[in-house]
C-alpha cells in the first residue's frame, strides 16, 4: 500500500486518503446489499404464504425488522469508514519507531513510539497484521496522530491501516471485528437467529383449541386480530381430512415456444399447490371415504363426481410445496391424519390467487384460510445458528491463522 500521499502535510484530498478505507467502504455495501435482499427474502416468504394481504402492515414490519440487522452493520462500518477518511485527512504524519512486537491470539501487537509536533514523546499499542519480520524492533514505522490529541494515532504497515490502543479499549476490537467478514455475518446471522427462534418459541406457546372444518365459526375463534396475530392467537388442532387434489389450484412456468394453453405432464409449477381440503365426516367426505384406494392411496373420482365436488362449500386450503411438476400432482383425494395450525393466515376475495382458486371451486362463500404446518421458523432458527456458528469460527481461524504464522517465523528467528 502506497503511503506516499499520507506524508504530505494535511489537510489532504479526500480523494488520496479513500482508497485506506476501500476494505470499509467495500464490506458497508455488501452488507447494505444483505440487508435488502434479506427484506425481499422475508416479504416474499409472507407473500408466498398468503399473498398480498400479509404484506401489510405485519410482513412489511417483520422484514424491516430482520433487514435492519445487517443495515445496523453497514451503517456502522459505513460510519468508520467515514471518520477514517476524516482523521487520514486531517492526521499528521510521524516517523515512529517499533519499540517490542508480540504475537499473540489477536495478531501481532506491536508497540512503538513517536515525537508529535511540539516535542513531546509518545508510546502506544496497536494491533497489525503481520509478522515480527516485518515490523522488527528498533524499526521505524509510519505513524498518524491526532493533531487535537496525539495519544491518538494509526500505524501503517504493509497490512494496511492499524489503529493505535487508546482509554477506550473496546474501539479497537469493535472495528477489528466489524472488518472481518466472516465475523460480521455470523453476528448478522446470529441476531436473526435470535429474533427467529425467540418469535418461534412465543408462538408454540399459545394455546391449542380443537377445531371442526364443517363449523369455519371454531377455526375463526382461534384468529387474532392486529399486528402480529402469529404471536397473540390461539393454534387449532385439525382432524382427519381430505386433500381433494382433483380441484387443486397452481401457476405454472411456460415456455415461450410452446403454443399449447394446457398444461402438460412435464410442465413445471411455479408457485406452491394449493389443495382444498374438507373433513372425513363432511357429507361429501363421507362419499369420498367409500371409494376404495389404489396403491397410491388415492381415491379416484369420476368426472361428474369432481364437477359436484367443485360445487361443494369449502372453507380451507393447504399448501403443498412437495410438487415440482403437474405428473406430481396426485390424481384422485388423499386421506390425510389431523395436525396442527396455525389460522392466521387468510385470503380475502380481492387477491388475484384467491380469484384462481373461486374459477375452481364454484361454490365458497366468505374469506379463503390457509392451514399450514408452520414448522419452517424452528428450521429457519438453526439454519441461521448453524451459519452464525461457522463463520465465527472462520473468523476466528483466520486471526489465529495470522498469529500462527507470525509465531512461526519469530521461532525460526530464534533458531537461526
Amino acid at each position: 500500500m502506497d503511503i506516499t500521499a499520507l506524508k504530505n502535510p494535511p489537510p489532504r484530498r479526500i480523494e488520496d486518503v479513500r482508497p485506506f478505507a476501500s476494505r470499509n467502504i467495500k464490506l458497508s455495501k455488501l452488507l447494505l446489499g444483505v440487508a435488502v435482499v434479506t427484506f425481499f427474502i422475508a416479504l416474499g416468504r409472507f407473500y408466498f404464504k398468503a399473498g398480498v394481504e400479509a404484506l401489510f402492515p405485519a410482513g412489511v414490519i417483520v422484514a424491516a425488522i430482520v433487514a435492519a440487522i445487517p443495515a445496523f452493520f453497514a451503517w456502522g462500518t459505513r460510519k468508520i469508514a467515514a471518520q477514517s477518511v476524516e482523521f487520514l485527512r486531517t492526521a499528521i504524519y510521524a516517523e515512529g519507531r517499533v519499540i517490542a512486537a508480540t504475537s499473540n491470539s489477536a495478531g501481532l501487537t506491536v508497540e512503538v513510539d513517536y515525537t508529535d509536533r511540539v516535542g513531546n514523546s509518545w508510546s502506544g499499542q496497536a494491533v497489525v497484521l503481520g509478522s515480527p519480520e516485518e515490523n522488527k524492533e528498533g524499526e521505524s514505522i509510519a505513524v498518524l496522530y491526532d493533531p487535537n490529541n496525539a495519544a491518538q494515532f494509526v500505524v501503517l504497515t504493509a497490512g494496511g491501516l492499524a489503529a493505535g490502543k487508546s482509554s477506550k479499549g473496546g474501539i479497537g476490537k469493535i472495528r477489528r471485528l466489524l472488518t472481518n467478514p466472516w465475523m460480521a455475518i455470523g453476528l448478522i446471522c446470529g441476531l436473526m437467529a435470535l429474533f427467529a427462534g425467540t418469535f418461534s418459541f412465543i408462538s408454540s406457546q399459545r394455546e391449542i383449541i380443537d377445531a371442526d372444518l364443517n363449523r369455519p365459526e371454531t377455526v375463526e375463534a382461534a384468529r387474532a386480530k392486529g399486528l402480529f396475530p402469529g404471536l397473540r392467537g390461539k393454534v387449532v388442532r385439525i382432524g382427519p381430512h381430505l386433500l381433494l387434489y382433483p380441484l387443486s389450484v397452481y401457476e405454472y412456468k411456460k415456455d415461450e415456444s410452446d403454443v399449447s394453453t394446457e398444461p402438460t405432464e412435464d410442465t413445471r409449477l411455479s408457485n406452491v399447490l394449493y389443495v382444498p381440503v374438507i373433513s372425513q365426516d363432511h357429507p361429501m367426505g363421507k362419499l369420498i371415504m367409500q371409494i376404495q384406494p389404489n396403491e397410491k392411496g388415492e381415491r379416484i373420482l369420476d368426472p361428474g363426481f369432481i364437477a359436484l365436488l367443485s360445487q361443494t362449500e369449502i372453507h380451507f386450503i393447504i399448501p403443498d410445496g412437495r410438487r415440482n411438476f403437474v405428473r406430481d400432482i396426485p390424481k384422485g383425494v388423499l386421506a390425510a391424519p389431523g395436525f396442527v395450525s396455525d389460522p392466521t393466515t387468510q385470503l380475502s376475495n380481492s387477491s388475484e390467487r384467491t380469484k384462481r382458486i373461486r374459477s375452481q371451486l364454484k361454490n365458497s362463500p366468505g374469506d379463503l384460510t390457509i392451514l399450514d404446518k408452520s414448522e419452517a421458523s424452528y428450521a429457519f432458527a438453526v439454519i441461521l445458528t448453524i451459519m452464525s456458528a461457522g463463520s465465527l469460527l472462520l473468523g476466528r481461524n483466520r486471526e489465529k491463522k495470522a498469529a500462527l504464522k507470525a509465531a512461526a517465523l519469530k521461532d525460526a528467528k530464534a533458531q537461526h
